[in-house]
């Protein structure tokens, strides 16, 4: 997939719909989180991530592996 794949003409990935969409269990909670976004657009991204389900989940587990990573060295003194 090369990259996380975003929302065409925003910066919003479609791991961020994804995760909004556990998060609330439904695309109206999708879209108060993106009000901006149309409803179409969010359809869009999790139609997307339906067919590429195996690759946005293994960005999203890479992802949150470096972000464990990456609290672990974090020192607070």
């Amino acid at each position: 997939m090369g990259g996380s794949p975003t929302i065409a003409g925003h910066r919003i990935r479609v791991a961020d719909i994804v995760g909004q969409f556990r998060l609330y269990g439904n695309v109206e909670g999708v879209h108060e989180a993106y009000p901006h976004l149309t409803m179409a657009q969010i359809n869009v991204a999790l139609d997307f991530y339906e067919k590429n389900k195996d690759e946005v989940d293994q960005y999203m587990r890479e992802e949150e592996a470096l972000a464990s990573e990456f609290r672990g060295r974090q020192s607070f003194t």
